[in-house]
């Protein structure tokens, strides 16, 4: 092996150690900001944002199997956007308003980093334009969505698989972080332990069967006493 070779080889890990502790920087900065964006939200509207999954004013995206990338997540991503930029009211519903500045806005489209399975062009035309936000999502540096649960869906208490709501006062918001990754181990398919169907995926570091998933970067509201 060469020098060059030698140097390359050493350089190129240190180089990636980096930049995944920069984008660790970015997605807690993003998280911190979304975090006071949706108590701003909350003390306007008396509630955080819903996200409803089965909301028809949501996008239909593709799952992709490539680190589990699924529908539900990237409209958790998409909802979140919505009603942080005045496009969908506090249900998940659309809010019928084509004034641009007649929107409650809680964030702008060019403070955080969107993405789009349809690419760069459609998320550079979606930030150029005015009108309503179509496929695509808030995305966390690894261009994973962010992922976004109020109130959060548990399917606890009767063993039914059929998920009940249960209200609580406080929201989960998550990045799956430089894995990107919910778990440390990959999941076949949704289930009764996924992260839209359990209170604590994504949050709990020892789920049997699992490594820890020391990785995620995380916010929950304090709740209201």
């Amino acid at each position: 092996m060469t020098i060059i070779s030698l140097l390359a080889a050493m350089t190129y890990p240190i180089m990636g150690w980096v930049q995944d502790k920069q984008r660790i920087v970015r997605a807690k900065a993003d998280i911190d900001a979304l975090g006071l964006a949706l108590d701003r939200y909350k003390v306007m509207n008396g509630t955080y944002p819903i996200f409803d999954p089965g909301s028809l004013d949501l996008s239909d995206f593709q799952d992709i199997d490539r680190k589990k990338s699924y529908n539900d997540e990237k409209r958790s991503g998409e909802a979140l956007l919505l009603a942080l930029t005045g496009w969908n009211d506090e249900g998940c519903k659309a809010i019928n308003v084509t004034d641009y500045d007649q929107r409650t806005r809680f964030i702008e489209l060019d403070e955080f980093s969107i993405w789009s399975d349809k690419g760069k062009a459609h998320v550079r035309n979606t930030k150029q334009n005015l009108t309503r936000p179509v496929d695509v999502y808030l995305a966390d540096p690894w261009r994973q969505p962010y992922l976004y649960k109020y109130p959060v869906i548990s399917t606890e208490g009767g063993g039914s698989s059929i998920p009940k709501y249960v209200r609580r006062e406080d929201f989960i918001l998550l990045s799956k972080g430089p894995d990107e990754a919910i778990n440390s181990l990959e999941k076949v398919e949704y289930g009764s332990d996924s992260w839209l169907f359990d209170e604590d995926a994504g949050l709990d570091l020892s789920q049997a069967g699992d490594a820890p998933n020391l990785d995620n970067i995380t916010s929950v509201a304090t709740p209201t006493m």
